[in-house]
């Protein structure tokens, strides 16, 4: 755990389709000439330059709806109370949030393969899972038995959730993004968070590798989905390759694993659809790092 300063940054913020890139930042309104005479705001006028924007940005959005750039709204449902909060996603579609419960909300992950799935709380009536990365751990705040003391945690399935303490000398903690390397970052608090006299704070919660274990859930999900087309081509190149790493073998491991993706790719919108073959590759890139392809 390391106490550290936080700076600040100017973001780009940019609308993301396959091939496609609509860059939002200051700089792309300036030539918006027609959607700038409408508004009735000049983008230059310092005291009106954030109105103009906003009312840019809901034209650009509202035509992405209209031209079908954003769709398959889906309902991930609550924890069998009335709200639901979507917080982020990973690589594989793996959704976390927080949902309503009887009393109060927990945190939620949902995955496609088994819906939405309650993470409980260190002893608290609330929850709230902020982050998710590729591999699986879960990061977020809960509340403990201490009235008005949460503690940041992480969430991983085979360890659930784990307390992640402040800073000494303070109270209550928050995790709020952990990247691949379960680098986790938040803050520590002299109080109650998020206020309290926040501090900028980073936890290391290494991810304990097992390449083996990881391609055996990748044949796994690949069975799941009754691929029948491709026979066992996938899965016999993911179990060559886990013979290969058992094997110390790791140059025959990777050209293996080359080869799976090149089938991947070959196959999307085919044998696989889009969502499957992101989620193949997804996993077998992470394993390709892992064993130091």
């Amino acid at each position: 755990m390391v106490d550290g300063n936080m700076g600040k940054q100017a973001p780009t913020v940019m609308f993301l389709q396959p091939g496609i890139i609509f860059d939002l930042s200051i700089n792309s309104y300036r030539g918006l000439h027609a959607e700038r005479g409408r508004s009735g705001i000049d983008h230059h006028d310092k005291r009106r330059g954030d109105a103009s924007r906003v009312h840019v940005l809901h034209k650009i959005v509202a035509g992405l709806v209209d031209s079908g750039y954003l769709w398959d709204m889906v309902s991930l449902g609550t924890l069998g109370g009335t709200n639901s909060e979507a917080t982020a996603v990973n690589a594989d579609g793996w959704v976390v949030g927080q949902s309503d419960v009887t009393q109060g909300f927990d945190a939620f992950l949902w995955t496609p393969d088994h819906g939405m799935a309650d993470l409980g709380t260190l002893g608290g009536g609330f929850s709230s899972a902020l982050d998710v990365n590729d591999r699986g751990q879960v990061v977020g705040w809960s509340g403990t038995a201490d009235s008005g003391v949460r503690r940041g945690f992480v969430w991983t399935a085979a360890g659930g959730m784990v307390e992640l303490p402040p800073l000494p000398g303070y109270a209550s903690s928050e995790a709020r993004f952990v990247n691949n390397r379960g680098y986790i970052v938040g803050v520590s608090c002299s109080s109650a968070c998020p206020t309290g006299n926040p501090r900028a704070t980073l936890w290391v919660v290494p991810v304990k590798d097992d390449a083996q274990q990881q391609l055996a859930d990748t044949i796994d999900l690949i069975l799941s989905y009754n691929l029948t087309k491709l026979g066992t081509s996938l899965t016999d190149k993911l179990q060559n390759a886990s013979n290969f790493v058992a094997a110390g073998q790791v140059s025959q491991a990777c050209g293996t694993l080359t080869g799976f993706l090149h089938q991947v790719s070959a196959q999307k919108g085919k044998a696989l659809t889009v969502v499957q073959a992101a989620a193949l590759a997804a996993r077998v890139i992470r394993i390709r790092n892992d064993i130091g392809c």
